[in-house]
């Protein structure tokens, strides 16, 4: 099984668990019980490391399931709310027949039995399904059918079956993905917070070597960087990673945070220069800049029914740059 499929598994079993007793069970709540940090939980459930032998079967055993489960993608059938589908297919006005079309099911009444809860699907189905609706797969396990929900991706909370508030989320959730195309790896909400305590904790030990430390501080950096383009919205018009590194070293609370030696290390790599509010994490996009973006709106709004792609509008954004560094030669 690959990793992101084995993380989705061990994230729908830790939901199953939390319905068995009656509360949350939370990311911490099966690190405590493993035994290992909350932060190596989320890694494992977003795909990005997997779990030695010796911990898949401790996982194994106290969700109480066979070993081999995690061997096989198609091994374990899991029950969604049908109810739930059925909304989120009403709000995006999809028959049973295009969701099954754009799911690329083969049986044409799937999408009935599922909704019904007569069929199960397979995590790979889960995930193409909580991908297209841009919902938490632990929301489609979920009964609570007024649920505020948090995104686990883009930090929105928002109740998925109320219409406005879920083609809110769909706008929202676009603008991350857009960010992520620029930036590249954002952390999600709920993991970001927690690998800022860890980080902060590692940093602190002074028996941990200072390769390792550099690391860490750098990671902290993306983390801060992180929470910066999600409190703008995923914007892209915010500044990179390499330009943001010295805004941040040039804060005070910053640098209180790291070790003398670690501290001097990066300045000497990256510098320091203004940019952030003293005291803050953010970087605030200058007015000017968004003035030039509600151009660039104005001009996609004329475009309409064009093929208008990320890619495009950044083109767009370059162009109403020029233009306006034109005007005031002139």
């Amino acid at each position: 099984m690959d990793n992101k499929s084995l993380g989705l598994l061990i994230k729908q079993l830790r939901s199953e668990y939390s319905l068995k007793i009656g509360k949350r069970f939370f990311q911490k709540d099966l690190a405590e019980t493993l035994n290992v940090s909350r932060g190596y939980i989320g890694d494992i459930e977003n795909g990005r490391t997997k779990p030695n032998d010796n911990l898949l079967e401790k996982i194994a055993n106290f969700f109480e399931v066979p070993l081999d489960t995690f061997k096989d993608d198609n091994s374990t059938g899991c029950y969604i709310n049908g109810t739930k589908l059925k909304q989120l297919r009403n709000i995006l006005k999809l028959s049973q027949k295009d969701l099954s079309d754009k799911l690329e099911l083969n049986d044409i009444n799937a999408i009935k039995k599922i909704e019904n809860g007569n069929k199960s699907i397979t995590l790979n189905m889960l995930n193409k399904i909580s991908n297209l609706f841009k919902v938490d797969s632990n929301f489609l396990y979920s009964n609570n059918r007024d649920a505020i929900t948090t995104c686990s991706k883009c930090g929105l909370s928002y109740c998925p079956l109320d219409e406005h508030e879920y083609l809110k989320h769909v706008k929202y959730h676009n603008s991350y993905e857009e960010a992520l195309i620029k930036f590249g790896d954002l952390y999600g909400y709920q993991e970001g917070e927690s690998i800022q305590k860890d980080l902060i904790k590692f940093l602190k030990d002074d028996s941990i070597q200072f390769n390792e430390k550099y690391d860490k501080a750098i990671q902290l950096i993306r983390y801060y960087f992180n929470r910066s383009v999600r409190n703008n919205s995923y914007d892209t018009r915010h500044v990179n990673f390499d330009e943001y590194i010295p805004m941040l070293l040039n804060q005070d609370f910053f640098k209180e945070k790291l070790q003398e030696n670690i501290y001097i290390a990066l300045v000497n790599k990256y510098g320091t220069k203004s940019g952030l509010k003293e005291g803050t994490a953010d970087y605030e996009i200058h007015e000017e800049t968004k003035n030039n973006s509600s151009q660039i709106d104005t001009i996609a709004a004329h475009l309409e029914g064009k093929n208008i792609t990320p890619k495009k509008m950044r083109l767009l954004e370059k162009y109403i740059d020029t233009l306006f560094d034109e005007f005031d030669e002139d």
